[in-house]
């Protein structure tokens, strides 16, 4: 997995044991309500390995969260983030491409 990926991989793992823990869930409880393999969850939990979208949708559901709190971005500690704009262009590693798309920038805004 690439640098990226692993950060993404543990923030992932880190939300559902943190959300498992609040639960006072053990691992075999969990895999019960989820149908997953306590080693496969152990394994997600330590950033092992990279859940797939399904995974994390019959996850979320275990623990009662949506999809989205498993894997959103920590807001900054100024509780601030400013969002720049980028240009409308056409994106160029595909110039068959009849869209446009737009590049946004998140930006920790000054204290």
């Amino acid at each position: 997995m690439s640098t990226i990926a692993n950060k993404l991989a543990r923030r992932v793992g880190g939300a559902v044991k943190a959300r498992r823990q609040e639960l006072k869930l053990t691992l075999r409880a969990l895999a019960s309500r989820s149908r997953i393999s306590a080693s496969m969850i152990s394994d997600i939990e330590r950033g092992a390995k990279s859940p797939t979208v399904a995974t994390l949708a019959v996850l979320a559901s275990a623990l009662e969260v949506p999809v989205s709190s498993l894997v959103d971005i920590a807001t900054p500690a100024s509780g601030r983030i400013r969002v720049v704009r980028g240009v409308k262009t056409s994106d160029p590693r595909l110039p068959e491409a009849k869209w446009n798309s737009y590049a946004i920038w998140f930006h920790r805004a000054p204290p």
